[in-house]
């Protein structure tokens, strides 16, 4: 049976003491998306207050064509570049080092356009079952939730990716139940750490940054973590 405590000592350990180098590019992409989502975040809030509220408000009107012109892609972009790094610490995880990090690139790069189309079929599937009262949405969360990597790491086309996790769950749901849980916590944790910290700090700026970079390691360990999971069950059941 594969170890949960394995894969989140060797994910997180791996991430917070840098022991691969390459992971140093995703963190400061993961902050530079964090701190960009942060400033749009406010820019959109403050500029949705600020309307006067009408019946017919031309500002709101202005408003709501600039997020669907400009800030709305703006979010599928950061989203789409999030995605390619994702890929790349899984790819570069599972490579134990032996590949450079324009190897991991390339390879990558070459499996993008499937760990897209299996993200985009995830996220369909997952929000139908949310939607069909949130208990098959979180059944589903678990059995799907490695279908990214056999597409990143057995080459899987989407639609087998999709099958293939969810056979390699039967049996498991539980332990990836807790794993996701124990992660949760986690996270959970240290956010509510830093939140109480930040609230000694006068400056919103720094709070950002803080924040984006916190989230930027964090991103990069559960990433890591759920990847080291997915190669101890792969190995042992031979995939």
């Amino acid at each position: 049976m594969a170890s949960i405590s394995t894969a989140i000592k060797k994910g997180f350990y791996n991430t917070f003491y840098l022991k691969d180098k390459r992971i140093i590019a995703p963190i400061i992409v993961f902050f530079l998306i964090g701190v960009a989502s942060s400033v749009i975040g406010v820019y959109t809030q403050d500029s949705f207050f600020m309307q006067p509220n009408t019946s017919y408000n031309p500002m709101a009107m202005a408003y709501s064509y600039n997020y669907v012109g400009l800030i709305l892609p703006l979010y599928i972009l950061l989203g789409l570049v999030g995605l390619f790094f994702f890929g790349f610490i899984v790819v570069s995880y599972s490579s134990k080092r032996s590949k450079s990090s324009m190897s991991v690139i390339k390879e990558t790069a070459s499996h993008y356009l499937s760990l897209l189309a299996t993200t985009i079929l995830m996220g369909v599937i997952l929000i139908a079952g949310f939607i069909a009262f949130v208990l098959p949405g979180i059944f589903l969360s678990i059995k799907l939730v490695l279908s990214q990597m056999f597409v990143l790491l057995k080459k899987d086309s989407p639609g087998k990716a999709l099958s293939d996790s969810y056979e390699i769950t039967k049996g498991k749901f539980w332990d990836i139940f807790a794993l996701l849980l124990v992660i949760w916590f986690i996270v959970v944790f240290f956010e509510f750490v830093v939140l109480h910290i930040m609230l000694l700090q006068p400056i919103y700026a720094f709070t950002i940054v803080v924040n984006a970079l916190v989230g930027a390691f964090f991103t990069v360990a559960i990433i890591s973590t759920i990847t080291d999971y997915f190669l101890q069950v792969a190995k042992k059941i031979k995939v």
